[in-house]
């Protein structure tokens, strides 16, 4: 079964079969995966070319992102389908769109936080618990204002997610009388914050 994971919350890891995913061609190929695994619909090559590469010329783009779609390919080749373990391609492209397969299987830790959230409260703790720290705490696109702003709004986000939380399971606990696992959490908000 070949599986990708990608956490997002905190540093950066990902991983493809037992494999990790540590060395990419270019930091705008791990960028382009990181975009394309949050953001699953079909984007215009055009939108990706000026999220990506937003100061060179349109031929330059073209090609950084031809290229980078290559290597992505050559990563992250296929993976299993949601419903069995039949192998499909991890990425479709045309001419025009860029997408995750719609049917590809694989792991997002911000997807599972997200998703906890908007469950029952009682399911809260284990979302909370996937926050290992801000959304890409360790990885930086220098060349791409479009990308940092992106990613600081993602950041922003999900720190308000998990801070609401944390003061809502904490003050759930405290009026249950639950001393002890409301400074737990406690001790929590302070790692999330900082």
């Amino acid at each position: 079964m070949t599986r990708l994971a990608v956490q997002l919350l905190g540093p950066f890891v990902a991983s493809y079969g037992e494999q990790p995913l540590s060395h990419f061609r270019t930091r705008a190929v791990q960028a382009l995966l990181i975009y394309l695994v949050n953001q699953p619909e079909a984007h215009r090559r055009e939108s990706l070319m000026a999220l990506l590469w937003p100061d060179v010329t349109r031929e330059s783009a073209q090609n950084s992102l031809r290229q980078a779609l290559y290597h992505l390919r050559q990563t992250i080749p296929e993976v299993n389908a949601k419903n069995g373990d039949q192998p499909i391609p991890f990425l479709l492209s045309d001419r025009q769109m860029v997408q995750v397969n719609p049917e590809a299987a694989y792991d997002l830790d911000v997807a599972a936080f997200e998703r906890g959230l908007r469950g029952p409260e009682a399911g809260w703790p284990d979302a909370v618990a996937l926050y290992r720290g801000d959304f890409l705490s360790d990885f930086y696109l220098p060349d791409s204002a479009p990308f940092e702003e992106w990613v600081h709004a993602r950041r922003t986000d999900m720190r308000r997610q998990a801070m609401e939380a944390l003061d809502s399971l904490i003050a759930t606990e405290m009026a249950q009388g639950g001393y002890e696992a409301a400074e737990e959490l406690t001790r929590r908000g302070w790692t999330t914050k900082s």
